[in-house]
């Protein structure tokens, strides 16, 4: 990235100096459009999606830097190696993960909000009270943490089916267009399937805190709760 920004700054120089002088930089105006065309194929590219049911646009950073809305659902280019990937969002507990990405991979990752904070009971509310409300966020986390679990095992099968169109065309780390397609998008089911797994195990776990501990009450409840984080491997 930064010899990138190197060749982008030398170029935009050369459209402020006087017509004779810039004729004399020509040879190096041209090395640099090339040097600039390579980098940007080697340069990895990820883009972060909000999923459909977010309400409100989270905060979003990689390697603590803010990713604004505006950026959500375009190329970020960054370089090759690990990336730290955090979401905050009013409501939910913050959900940290950590993301590879190779030379000139592209990828797409869709973000998910982490566990649901239980709201506290009003002031004046009785322990009935108090406990349906917290039997019924174990339902609705429950709910969540089911769907992830479902997503987990679907997607794992189809991260699997992948894997023999990867066999039946690529060797010794070489693909032809199929097998790299192939290859990327196992990789992008694996994420999603290892990330809803781990979330329906600790949806299901949170879930069965709200019941456990949740006061005595005449109407009752089971649940699970839900945390998904980009990450995974295939």
């Amino acid at each position: 990235m930064a010899a990138l920004e190197h060749y982008d700054r030398y170029l935009t120089e050369l459209t402020r100096l006087e017509p004779d002088k810039r004729e004399a930089h020509e040879p190096r105006r041209v090395i640099a459009v090339r040097q600039i065309e390579a980098l940007r194929l080697s340069i990895p590219k990820l883009t972060l999606l909000l999923p459909p049911a977010v309400r409100a646009t989270p905060s979003v950073s990689v390697d603590d830097e803010p990713v604004t809305a505006a950026m959500l659902g375009t190329e970020l280019r960054l370089d090759p190696g690990m990336h730290r990937i955090e979401v905050k969002a009013p409501g939910h507990e913050p959900s940290r993960s950590t993301l590879e990405l190779r030379q000139g991979q592209t990828r797409t990752v869709v973000l998910e909000l982490g566990v649901p904070t239980a709201p506290p009971p009003p002031p004046d509310a009785g322990a009935a009270d108090a406990g349906d409300a917290q039997r019924t966020w174990a339902y609705v986390v429950g709910a969540v943490g089911l769907v992830g679990l479902a997503v987990g095992a679907i997607t794992g099968g189809l991260a699997l089916g992948q894997k023999g169109i990867v066999r039946d065309n690529c060797s010794d780390h070489l693909c032809n267009t199929e097998g790299k397609s192939a290859a990327d998008l196992g990789q992008t089911l694996a994420d999603v399937s290892t990330i809803s797994l781990i979330v329906g195990g600790s949806a299901f776990a949170t879930g069965a805190v709200l019941w456990l501990t949740a006061p005595s009450g005449e109407i009752g409840g089971q649940g699970e709760g839900a945390m998904l984080r980009v990450g995974g491997t295939w």
